[in-house]
């Protein structure tokens, strides 16, 4: 079941039962009949296919999975009423007001507006016409007062406020998944799902024993395992896209609302193939090597931060013949058949090391090592397969440490 079919009214009404425990004063808190409050919980249970009440002739109080989804359910409005505070310069916005405005279908076209820039691929997207999305957007725009487009050059923008707007909706979104996720789990209906971005120095070995473990516990798992540079992968956890981001950690993140857990050191070298030329040299300093052709990650990187470092501490020119990549497979192809000369994590090129196709050059790097770990959002609670897998993350890393 998608979370995004659930009614937001309907989920007022619920948080309103589960505070009173009883249908009458919800009904008068809410301002509808008691039918209709009785409705709505039971259209929710119905949709996620569990009971969320015990009824008594003392009222009605939440059961185990009733408090399960209650708390992600104020969580998700808690990320709501943040969102339309911001975007609305609302700083107290009141969320029994809210929630009688919200639509779950203007909240949709918002997000896929937002994502796309474009009504008809938001309609594309959604499964309905461009012009509901303009309808959507457009009554979303008139009860909340918040502007949400503006003219482009090419077309419409979404403004600034919008989008953060967007990125709260999604973050609820999730929230509501979690719950349904974690309520199903207590009589094994659920799929679990997992969604991770993953960095170039975790991808090696570090996600692959993790994953193997982790679907060993959990065999129909839903997993998606995305890459790519760690700007877009950061704005993507951000969103709401990604559950955990592992890899190099970056620090000084503490304004952009998400914690870094470190897990171990990876001491940084110099490496070749074992055919190359440099290979044969029991001594070395980084003069002899800095005509050489160097594989290295692109501008801005920490790793080729290190790397223009250590030519700029030794009084030495910034190499002129490179290859830039983080790709670890083709790096290691280039190696093992050129005249290359790469600086990487120790970590991950340890088992090449071991059987004989890298050479680790005498050159040391002074006080380089990369901080390898995870990240994820500060307010972010994981259900108890993704708490899994992040225990798996720490386990493997002591491995690691120990060299196992």
């Amino acid at each position: 079941m998608n979370a995004a079919s659930l009614n937001f009214k309907h989920l007022y009404c619920l948080l309103s039962v589960a505070e009173h425990e009883s249908i009458s004063r919800a009904a008068e808190i809410v301002h509808l009949s008691q039918p209709a409050v009785t409705q709505a919980v039971t259209k929710i249970e119905k949709l996620i296919d569990q009971r969320l009440f015990d009824r008594s002739g003392r009222g009605l109080h939440p059961n185990e999975a009733g408090q399960i989804f209650i708390r992600r359910t104020k969580r998700a409005i808690s990320l709501l009423t943040e969102g339309f505070s911001q975007a609305s310069r609302e700083q107290r916005l009141n969320p029994s007001r809210l929630l009688r405005s919200l639509n779950t279908t203007q909240l949709r076209a918002l997000i896929q507006l937002a994502e796309s820039g474009s009504y008809a691929l938001a309609g594309r997207q959604l499964g309905i016409s461009h012009s509901s999305v303009h309808r959507s957007i457009r009554e979303l725009q008139a009860w909340s007062g918040i502007e949400i487009t503006q003219p482009g050059r090419t077309g419409i923008r979404v403004t600034a406020r919008a989008n953060r707007l967007a990125n709260q909706a999604k973050l609820a979104f999730g929230e509501l998944r979690q719950g349904i996720e974690e309520i199903r789990m207590l009589s094994s209906q659920s799929q679990v799902s997992l969604t991770l971005g993953c960095l170039p120095l975790a991808r090696h070995r570090l996600i692959a024993k993790c994953l193997t473990e982790f679907l060993g516990q959990y065999p129909d798992a839903n997993v998606r395992l995305d890459e790519g540079p760690y700007e877009d992968l950061f704005n993507r956890l951000l969103r709401g896209d990604l559950d955990v981001l592992v890899g190099a950690l970056r620090g000084n993140l503490s304004e952009a609302k998400v914690k870094e857990i470190p897990l171990f050191e990876s001491e940084v070298a110099w490496v070749v193939g074992s055919q190359h030329h440099l290979a044969k040299s029991s001594e070395l300093t980084l003069r002899e090597i800095k005509d050489e052709c160097f594989w290295i990650n692109r501008p801005g990187t920490p790793m080729r931060n290190i790397f223009e470092r250590q030519f700029i501490d030794s009084d030495l020119p910034l190499p002129e013949r490179i290859i830039q990549s983080s790709s670890h497979e083709v790096m290691l192809d280039l190696l093992k058949n050129t005249e290359m000369v790469a600086m990487v994590s120790y970590h991950m090129v340890t088992a090449e090391i071991r059987n004989g196709d890298l050479h680790l050059l005498p050159i040391e790097v002074a006080g380089a090592y990369r901080q390898i770990g995870y990240t994820v959002r500060d307010n972010f609670i994981p259900t108890a397969a993704q708490q899994r897998f992040l225990t798996l993350l720490t386990e493997q890393a002591n491995r690691f440490n120990s060299g196992v």
